[in-house]
């Protein structure tokens, strides 16, 4: 039933991925494979794929400063189920392409990238699911008993070497999360974040490269069945509590909008 579950769940998986290069003072320190969790979201009608803020901020940063070095850059939308393509989707990545807000004190890390047509048309035949506003537009009124997070831990891809064939290579998890109160977390600072732990029973002991994959809440409707909704960002990871902090799709999408509609974030 897990092995379904996440791939059902996975027709809303899509990574960022390309070959990198590390470098300091100039010399080169690590080759190997990048890779960034994240999900299809439709805002206005347009489609933007979605992650953690932070991660495209810092990947800018790298990019620019000359301490990475990036090729070979596309999407991987092949994760789910009934997918019939497992091809890279190229996609021209450079510094500044990107709307991104990483800002803890807010409860906001997001980043988007709008999706061309051609590639919306790629990641629809291979059954991509967008979270739409009916996922978002009554999350405050509904009742969520179960949480899973979804995304593509690093350690899993980090010893990929450069050239490979990766179109299989890239294994996904799906963690189960217990959802604990924001006061119980003494450093965050603002409570607008999803907060979350981590099941001891997870086998995972490390989540770095979940960010910006989707953290989903989970209810029973009066049929009894299952139904899930998109509710927040995966952000931060605390490894020492094994706790996780995920940006509100509601706020997300408010502040989103504003940017996409004013040019700036404030």
């Amino acid at each position: 039933m897990e092995f379904e579950l996440i791939d059902f769940l996975s027709n809303h998986l899509v990574a960022l991925v390309g070959d990198g290069e590390r470098f300091e003072n100039g010399k080169s320190v690590k080759k190997g494979v990048f890779c960034f969790s994240g999900f299809i979201v439709d805002l206005n009608g347009d489609w933007y794929w979605t992650t953690a803020g932070h991660c495209l901020k810092e990947f800018d940063k790298s990019l620019k400063n000359g301490d990475l070095t990036a090729s070979s850059i596309s999407f991987l939308d092949y994760f789910g189920m009934d997918s019939s393509d497992d091809h890279p989707i190229p996609y021209p990545y450079e510094p500044g392409c990107a709307t991104f807000l990483d800002s803890p004190e807010d409860g906001l890390d997001y980043g988007l990238i709008k999706i061309p047509p051609l590639t919306q048309l790629a990641f629809e035949k291979n059954k991509i699911r967008p979270v739409c506003e009916a996922n978002w537009a009554s999350i405050s009124e509904l009742t969520f008993t179960a949480y899973k997070m979804l995304g593509i831990p690093s350690h899993l891809v980090d010893e990929i070497p450069i050239g490979d064939d990766i179109r299989a290579l890239f294994p996904n998890a799906l963690l189960h999360v217990h959802r604990i109160s924001p006061a119980d977390v003494p450093t965050i600072s603002n409570d607008e974040w999803f907060v979350g732990k981590l099941a001891d029973e997870s086998t995972i002991s490390n989540i770095e490269g979940m960010s910006g994959g989707p953290i989903m809440g989970f209810r029973q409707i009066g049929t009894g069945q299952w139904v899930y909704h998109v509710i927040a960002i995966q952000s931060r990871w605390l490894p020492n509590s094994r706790i996780v902090l995920g940006c509100s799709i509601p706020r997300f999408v408010e502040a989103a909008r504003h940017a996409l509609t004013t040019g700036h974030d404030d």
